[in-house]
């Protein structure tokens, strides 16, 4: 691998998409304590109990420890090993950075780069990353397309609600599915470099061509979809308990509903518009709330509150990066 492939990439201009984001972030979320009543989103608060919160907590750790197994998998599937503690450093730091970064993803050029700079090839483990996101991607879909087709018979969610996000599940699985099967993700690439997108195309293809020798390993693709079921369910319960702490009168359908909304809301926060995903989760949220007959302030606080103990749990991370050895051990392969 040359080091001109595996050198890191230039954030030129980068600083520019971030003001960008964190922009869209801070009006956003102007706008909704404009929007909605501070004493009432205090009220929410203090009908919290704060020992039931624990649970969630609980599930949101144990769900990123296994995130980090299965990106470890991923990773040693290719022959990519540097030893656990490693990935798990690295996976944790990640996971902090998510919470304050481009989208949910900022956190991953983090994981790649020191995680390939130790192993001397960035480029695989930036396909290995590709492909934890693309499985984890599927996951959230798989888990919204089974909610919504068993609310759609019996008219707990709107039709068009419920069709809605099946459609766009479907499409986001079959997408993924088509990058991660060999044939058709070979097919992709060489259609993508004919696209009369100037060097996005490169770029795009060269991005879909990272995730090409996992291509061949279906059972560790398919290994690594479990776990992340296990993974995102966990992520969609864990929002449920603290709907219950909140003193939310929740049924057995409205469990299943949280399974209808969570994923979707995943897929939105993960989209690289918003500073860690802040704004564009409250406002989804209100509006993917309201099925439930808990919109408003009730679901800006559900949201604010499962952030935090997001961030919480993630704040290991904090202390890693902080810790992190400096001078000539963080130059980069081929430096």
């Amino acid at each position: 691998m040359s080091a001109r492939e595996d050198s890191q990439p230039s954030p030129r201009g980068g600083w520019r998409w971030g003001l960008l984001k964190l922009a869209v972030s801070a009006t956003l979320l102007l706008l909704i304590v404009r929007r909605f009543s501070l004493a009432e989103l205090r009220a929410e608060l203090a009908g919290t109990h704060v020992a039931a919160l624990l649970f969630p907590f609980g599930l949101i750790v144990v769900s990123n420890l296994l995130g980090a197994v299965q990106w470890g998998w991923i990773l040693r599937s290719a022959g990519i090993d540097p030893g656990f503690g490693s990935i798990l450093r690295a996976y944790v730091i990640g996971l902090f950075l998510n919470n304050f970064m481009l989208g949910s993803v900022g956190g991953d050029v983090f994981k790649v780069y020191t995680v390939g700079r130790d192993v001397g090839t960035v480029s695989r483990v930036a396909g290995a990353t590709i492909v934890d996101r693309l499985v984890g991607l599927s996951a959230l879909c798989a888990l919204a397309l089974v909610a919504s087709a068993a609310a759609l018979p019996h008219g707990h969610i709107p039709a068009e609600q419920s069709l809605l996000i099946a459609g766009f599940s479907v499409t986001v699985m079959a997408v993924a599915a088509l990058v991660l099967h060999p044939k058709g993700g070979a097919w992709l690439e060489r259609r993508i470099g004919r696209l009369p997108i100037g060097r996005w195309a490169g770029r795009l293809q060269r991005l879909t061509g990272q995730v090409q020798e996992y291509r061949a390993r279906q059972g560790v693709l398919g290994g690594a979809f479990l776990v992340s079921l296990v993974v995102q369910a966990g992520r969609v319960v864990a929002h449920f308990c603290v709907g219950l702490a909140m003193g939310w009168s929740l049924t057995p359908t409205d469990f299943m509903k949280f399974f209808l909304v969570i994923p979707i809301l995943g897929l939105l926060i993960s989209l690289p518009i918003s500073f860690g995903g802040w704004g564009v989760r409250e406002w989804a949220g209100v509006a993917l709330f309201a099925p439930l007959g808990h919109a408003g302030e009730e679901a800006v606080t559900l949201l604010a509150v499962t952030a935090f103990l997001t961030v919480a749990a993630s704040l290991g991370g904090a202390v890693l990066l902080l810790g992190r050895p400096r001078g000539p051990q963080a130059e980069p392969v081929g430096a």
